[in-house]
């Protein structure tokens, strides 16, 4: 879609040149552009890949499968995963590398796949899938470890990379990433002079989520519509997993502060015996992890629960503004039971 002020249309958008865009065989011109196309699905190239659906076509679904089989445990894979298992599907998950969605802090991710194993959704790591051959109405999914699996429907979720390939970017300064990314600077600008991207299509060291992509378009609106020339400053962002249990992280990883002098890591492992909010909802797998820095702010946290977005979404706050654990102490009380989890949160 290419939009101005004043209309918009309908139809894919291919560049003639820098600052030509032909749409339904018509071609408008403009002095400034803004590429937002997101991402799309990647498909895996192996004997049998033909038989496999997207992570799109499982919202599609009009009967449940008795067998599912997911290639790929990054998040959009665990989060269907739990949603067709929830639903009575029985749901089998192979990934190459050792462990699932590897941006996250291992023991918050791994806490989960627990609790998805005793749900009987089944994990393969380590492996690859090296074919599948179709039986009849169903698939044998063959792992590169020698695993065979039964499936009546089979999701290639590997992963999803830029939607950029019918955009005509090879017809302008626009470079891509070895991702195939657009690559942008600081003011969102691509190679192209008064071509701009945001959203997921772009190269970032962000995630690529929602609010990100919300922040980097307000950010675009503004500077464009009112002329402005400052670089893009991101703010603290969160990232989850809609999984069961949830996974949630924010600012500093978990992860390499354990492995750094200048944090020091609280690990709560025992929320349900602490909390009487994890103990009414009885999630006594329930993690919790803050990481502190040397000035005792809080700048990192991981969590693992049912409600882990919901306390997130509180911490957040606390660390992009830079609260220590005297200011948050002196400074309120939390209504009961959230007190017992304040107690915690101070370490």
């Amino acid at each position: 879609m290419v939009v101005n002020l004043r209309f918009s249309l309908h139809g894919y958008a291919k560049f003639v040149d820098n600052h030509t865009v032909e749409v339904n065989g018509e071609q408008y011109q403009a002095d400034k552009i803004v590429i937002a196309t997101g991402q799309k699905p990647r498909k895996l190239n192996f004997p049998g890949s033909e038989y496999t659906h997207n992570s799109n076509d499982v919202l599609d679904l009009d009967n449940l499968p008795k067998k599912t089989v997911f290639i790929g445990a990054g998040i959009v894979s665990m989060e269907m995963a739990t949603l067709l298992a929830a639903a009575g599907s029985k749901v089998s998950i192979v990934e190459f590398l050792s462990r699932p969605m590897m941006a996250f802090s291992e023991k918050h991710v791994m806490n989960t796949v627990e609790d998805m194993k005793k749900r009987g959704i089944d994990f393969y790591f380590n492996q690859g899938v090296s074919e599948i051959k179709k039986n009849d109405d169903q698939y044998e999914v063959i792992t590169s470890a020698g695993t065979k699996l039964t499936a009546d429907y089979v999701v290639d979720a590997s992963g999803r990379i830029a939607n950029v390939d019918k955009l005509g970017l090879e017809n302008t300064d626009v470079q891509l990433s070895k991702r195939g990314s657009i690559i942008v600077d600081d003011y969102l600008e691509t190679n192209a002079k008064g071509v701009y991207a945001a959203g997921d299509v772009i190269e970032k060291k962000q995630p690529a989520l929602v609010p990100t992509a919300h922040f980097e378009a307000t950010y675009l609106g503004d500077q464009l519509v009112n002329d402005k020339h400052d670089p893009i400053h991101y703010p603290i962002i969160g990232a989850s997993a809609f999984t069961f249990p949830q996974v949630a992280q924010v600012g500093v990883s978990v992860d390499e502060a354990r492995d750094n002098d200048e944090y020091t890591v609280v690990d709560m492992d025992h929320m349900f015996n602490t909390d009487m909010e994890y103990a009414g909802k009885n999630d006594q797998s329930a993690k919790l992890s803050l990481v502190y820095n040397k000035q005792n702010q809080l700048v990192g946290a991981a969590e693992s629960s049912q409600n882990a977005i919901d306390d997130l979404n509180g911490i957040i706050p606390l660390i992009g503004l830079k609260i220590t654990k005297e200011q948050l102490n002196n400074s309120y009380q939390l209504i009961f039971p959230a007190v017992n989890f304040k107690t915690e949160f101070m370490g």
